[in-house]
């Protein structure tokens, strides 16, 4: 994905979070021209995007519901980013974090062309199958803590036993 920045008439960050979202907006002059505090609920946030006039960019911290909220924003933007939370240096290296500090810092970023974007696919069922090879490998390590845990269950009742045994 190019790095470099495109130029929008207006810019939207979310710092989402189960409950809450803090949603800022800023003009290509980087003048803030909203700032919300709103439920994380579609209609929410689909009225806070609404609200901004112009063609946007929205931008997204990377998280658990990054590709809900990607889902649902993208009909009202230009473009929908997820970026990576753990390469945004200036959200988290900063002393001063706040979540309604987060979505300004990511509008900068964005403008300096330092956000490392996170690939969504278009497809629902791309998605969907993500979550079931992540799901897959989840069991799998399951199964290996279950099978270590008995292994070392055997070896402190001193009986010994072999590879397929277990």
């Amino acid at each position: 994905m190019d790095t470099k920045p495109k130029v929008f008439r207006s810019y939207c960050a979310l710092d989402r979070h189960h409950s809450h979202t803090v949603f800022e907006a800023q003009t290509a002059a980087a003048g803030v021209c909203l700032h919300r505090d709103m439920p994380t609920e579609p209609r929410y946030l689909i009225e806070a995007i609404k609200a901004v006039r112009g063609p946007k960019v929205v931008i997204l911290e990377e998280g658990a519901m990054a590709d809900w909220a990607f889902r649902v924003l993208r009909p009202y933007a230009r473009e929908v980013i997820g970026s990576d939370p753990r390469r945004n240096r200036l959200i988290s290296a900063d002393v001063d974090k706040t979540d309604h500090v987060d979505p300004g810092k990511l509008i900068e970023l964005y403008r300096a062309g330092s956000l490392r974007p996170v690939h969504h696919p278009d497809r629902q069922s791309v998605m969907d199958l993500r979550g079931w090879v992540w799901s897959y490998h989840d069991q799998v390590d399951l199964v290996i803590a279950a099978k270590n845990k008995i292994k070392a269950l055997l070896r402190m009742a001193g009986i010994a036993y072999g590879h397929r045994e277990v």
